[in-house]
């Protein structure tokens, strides 16, 4: 065997392919490696930016899920200092009822006995009344509130229904189209196949016909011709035919087996779509009924807040009408008129003393909203960042594929194309193609090949000639 090295091998093999000429063994698989460096170095260079792109997606999730952690945080913080503002507002309005109290009751001092048993006889039946008046109205408010709180539970159920359905609705909107994709590709897969398995039947009539021309041309050979020759042509011609005759059945076997794959990815296609589609469809079917639900909570807040209102003022009225019945019943008892004014007194302290502890936890709770809101708009602007950083990571890789994809398709079209118009001559086993292969190889290599290797050229123009592709025009 002839031994060259790698750059002289590649050159020889440019030249050949060049000249359409046969090309031997040796030549072929230095080409062969030669070709296969740039693949190496693509992908030399691929992994680094899928390490980007993942580092990136790992930066991202990671931000997003402390986002909402301290959003979580934020609304807790929020909820708490909203019922420590609420408990300011309570414990002012009753540190001021109480000294309004003392108020009063200082001022029983004053009023003579007979003052206060009229102003009694006229209170006792006013504060019956309203204590009836006041039991009705909170008969009414909790009424209201059941109301109210089921039509908030009846949204809740409504609200948790579309959530779901908006979930199910993408998760078989993304099966849906992915399998969509699927099919779509495998169709084109299932195209170029036919297409193939259609160019290789008419390559296997060419072969046949060429059979039958070389048994025509052993059944006229005179006395003088090369039988064994002829024969070995036949042979050789029937060998192609065997081999084209099994290419055209792995392919059919390819394509039933791509059919049966369609069959399948339809069928789980078709699954899908009818779940998106039955999911957008109830969807915009409970639209209509949150909308109701809500208008009906509007109403029914509406109602509760009138009633809580009605309450309210009963409340104060009646508060006002025990406070002047407590004043004339005290107006007559000093040392128990003092003991209520010491124990309103007492009560203040109290008051003031949550009153402060309140407004303490309310500072405390707004630095504490403060630096979470600081916290999440500093881990925003980190988020926003990593997102430019992975789609920049992505628009390089797919710069880089569309580079490499740009490079495969010219690699392929460079050395595709000389054996393309070669294809249909190398199929046949005629004496005149076996004979100008040998004189093209003597021309091309000084020294020939052994006769193992020069076989095995042969057979590896043979097996070229089985690949499919369309005949080149005006062959």
């Amino acid at each position: 065997m002839v031994t060259v090295n790698k750059k002289s091998a590649a050159a020889i093999a440019g030249i050949l392919l060049l000249m359409q000429s046969p090309m031997p063994a040796w030549a072929q698989d230095a080409a062969d490696e030669v070709q296969n460096v740039p693949a190496q170095t693509e992908a030399t260079k691929k992994a680094p930016t899928e390490e980007a792109i993942e580092k990136a997606e790992k930066r991202v999730n990671e931000l997003k899920v402390q986002i909402e952690t301290k959003k979580q945080e934020l609304e807790e913080v929020e909820k708490t200092l909203k019922t420590n503002i609420e408990n300011i507002n309570t414990l002012t309005e009753g540190i001021k009822a109480k000294n309004n109290e003392i108020e009063e009751l200082k001022k029983a001092a004053n009023i003579d006995r007979y003052s206060a048993e009229n102003a009694l006889k006229a209170l006792k039946p006013q504060e019956k009344e309203k204590e009836a008046i006041l039991n009705g109205l909170k008969i009414k408010q909790e009424q209201s509130k059941e109301m109210y709180e089921d039509s908030k539970k009846k949204l809740e159920t409504l609200q948790e229904r579309v959530e779901d359905l908006t979930s199910k609705k993408a998760s078989s909107e993304e099966a849906y189209k992915n399998y969509e994709s699927k099919i779509q590709n495998l169709n084109k897969d299932i195209d170029e196949l036919t297409k193939e398995i259609a160019v290789s039947r008419v390559m296997l009539q060419e072969i046949e016909d060429k059979v039958n021309d070389a048994y025509k041309q052993l059944e006229n050979a005179g006395d003088d011709a090369d039988f064994d020759k002829l024969n070995s042509d036949i042979d050789k011609a029937k060998a192609n035919s065997n081999e084209k005759q099994k290419e055209i059945k792995d392919k059919e076997t390819q394509l039933n087996g791509k059919n049966s794959s369609l069959k399948e990815l339809t069928s789980n296609f078709e699954k899908y779509r009818g779940e998106f589609e039955k999911a957008d469809s109830e969807l915009k079917n409970i639209q209509q009924d949150l909308d109701i639900t809500k208008q009906e909570i509007k109403e029914k807040q509406e109602d509760l807040n009138e009633k809580n209102a009605s309450v309210a003022s009963a409340e104060k009225e009646l508060s006002v009408i025990k406070l002047n019945v407590k004043k004339y019943e005290l107006s007559t008892n000093k040392s128990e008129r003092e003991k209520a004014i010491t124990k309103l007194e007492n009560n203040i302290v109290t008051l003031n003393n949550l009153l402060g502890n309140a407004q303490t936890r309310k500072e405390e709770g707004k630095q504490e909203k403060k630096r979470i809101e600081e916290v999440i708009n500093n881990l925003e602007v980190q988020h926003k960042s990593a997102l430019s950083e992975l789609n920049a990571a992505k628009a390089l890789a797919g710069s880089e594929n569309n580079e490499q994809n740009t490079g495969e398709s010219s690699k392929d079209n460079s050395v595709d194309a000389p054996s393309t118009g070669k294809t249909e001559r190398n199929d046949s086993p005629s004496v005149d193609n076996t004979e100008q292969q040998k004189q093209s190889e003597k021309q091309t290599a000084p020294i020939a090949p052994a006769p193992s290797e020069s076989k095995k050229g042969s057979e590896s123009q043979e097996h070229a000639a089985t690949v499919p592709a369309p005949p080149v025009a005006g062959a």
